[in-house]
């Protein structure tokens, strides 16, 4: 099999573990922020089991249009709807504030953009580097709204949260950047280190969990 197949199904198993305890916590915490992040974790895992779909599909001679853009809908618009929910619960946490008839706009517009880009970039090496760039901006915009909290053992659940935010944040810059510019300019740069790349995803997801469940418990 596939060492990029074997990482990804991996990284889904990690992360529907996570997803699994968060919404436990939310059973026995009456916590906003939590319940938002529980949800996130749930869409991730429904844009991993997509994108497997999308790996299995690529693999036929082929594959229908119409599966492979819905299937790239769904895992793109997933995926953003993860980066938002880990957004509006870091807001939540700092500041209190919860998600408002606004914020269902942008999931709109976030819906739209999915469907978009799926029927532009039917190709996983054409969708990623926007992919990636885009969920590098919603790590990026949590990590910066992850603030100090006023116990110390919320301080650390914070810093190691805003930590993992940072470094997906990095991460997903670096796939933009890479995927982008030498599948375009240079594809014949071979990129061995991506084969991991959902091994690197989710050691850094897991090191996110950590913070989050720091801050709940």
């Amino acid at each position: 099999m596939d060492v990029n197949i074997v990482s990804m199904i991996v990284q889904v198993a990690i992360i529907t573990l996570v997803a699994a305890l968060l919404h436990e916590l939310t059973r026995v915490m009456n916590l906003r922020f939590l319940a938002y992040w529980s949800r996130g974790w749930i869409a991730l895992a429904v844009a991993l089991c997509a994108l497997l779909g999308i790996t299995r599909l690529q693999q036929f001679a082929h594959p229908s249009p119409v599966a492979t853009v819905t299937l790239f809908a769904i895992y793109s618009y997933a995926e953003y709807l993860f980066g938002y929910l880990v957004w509006a619960g870091c807001r939540n946490h700092h500041s209190g504030r919860t998600i408002d008839p606004h914020d269902w706009g942008a999931m709109a517009m976030f819906a739209a953009l999915a469907i978009g880009l799926a029927i532009a970039f039917p190709d996983i090496e054409r969708l990623f580097p926007c992919h990636a760039a885009i969920m590098a901006c919603f790590f990026t915009v949590a990590a910066i709204e992850c603030r100090t909290a006023n116990s110390e053992h919320r301080l650390v659940g914070v810093r190691v949260l805003r930590l993992a935010l940072a470094c997906l944040a990095i991460l997903f810059a670096h796939y933009a950047v890479m995927i982008g510019w030498f599948a375009h300019y240079d594809p014949t740069v071979p990129l061995f280190h991506l084969q991991y790349s959902a091994l690197y995803d989710a050691t850094l997801e897991v090191g996110m969990a950590f913070g989050m469940i720091l801050l709940a418990t």
